[in-house]
């Protein structure tokens, strides 16, 4: 079992690594992101894959300059955190989800 773990993280930074060069650097792909986490052996295979792209960004043609830096202060803030485990769908603490109010 954890020779198969060690194969599956070896495995999951090659195809990172391929990926990231291939699209020059515009895609994170994850298999297997909580892989290495401390979550029990059925949690660590959950969720499958996570992706980031970041292609180039289209112009926009506005006059509202306040609301663009606003924009980019809100796509900063989604790329902080470690690029494996940032879009595991964990929330962090004090946040709700719909379920959750529901």
């Amino acid at each position: 079992s954890l020779v198969f773990i060690i194969v599956l993280a070896i495995i999951k930074y090659i195809i990172f690594v391929l990926l990231f060069i291939l699209t020059r650097g515009n895609l994170r792909f994850w298999i297997f992101p909580n892989l290495t986490e401390d979550v029990g052996f059925f949690e660590s295979f959950v969720p499958v894959y996570v992706y980031t792209y970041t292609g180039p960004k289209k112009e926009k043609e506005s006059d509202d300059e306040e609301s663009e830096s606003e924009d980019d202060e809100d796509e900063n803030k989604a790329a902080d955190g470690d690029a494996e485990g940032s879009e595991t769908g964990r929330e962090e603490p004090g946040e709700t989800s719909q379920a959750d109010q529901g």
